[in-house]
Order: C-alpha cells, then structure tokens, then sequence
C-alpha cells in the first residue's frame, strides 16, 4: 500500500483540502481571482490555502466550481484502502 504524503499548513497542522495545490496548477487564476469567481472573501481563500481554515462543504462547492474540479477532487482522502 503506497501511503499519501499529508500536506501540512504553515503552522505544521495537517490540511484537509487540496485547494493550494490545485489553485497552483490553475497557473493564471490567483487567490483573489477565486475568491471573485467562488464569491467567497480573499481572506477566506488566504487561510484555506494557508491551512489555517477548512471550508465548510457549501464553501468547498464553490471553490471547486471556480476551479472547475469537483468537491472530491479538492479534499484528501485518509482512509486507507482494502
């Protein structure tokens, strides 16, 4: 079983969501960009990014509408598989 390296936010802590890597592949859209197309606050965004903050699943929604991903693509999956 190969295990999936957890990325962590600034402060070491581990995050739940890709949005970071994914807004990172998305290499013209910014941070303010999608917080614009997601109507959601920069700072919002900022601290998703940042792992400061996990997005409510309404949240999630959105971002990855603005993203073009599905939900499922924008959160980290744990569980080890059978």
């Amino acid at each position: 079983m190969v295990k999936k390296k957890v990325p962590l936010s600034a402060a070491g802590r581990p995050r739940l969501n890709l949005i970071k890597e994914a807004l990172a592949a998305k290499q013209n859209l910014t941070q303010e960009g999608l917080a614009r197309a997601a109507e959601i606050s920069f700072a919002s965004v900022n601290m998703y990014v940042n792992g400061k903050r996990e997005p409510s699943l309404e949240t999630l929604v959105k971002i990855a509408g603005a993203l073009e991903l599905s939900p499922r693509e924008l959160i980290i999956d744990y569980a080890p598989h059978l």
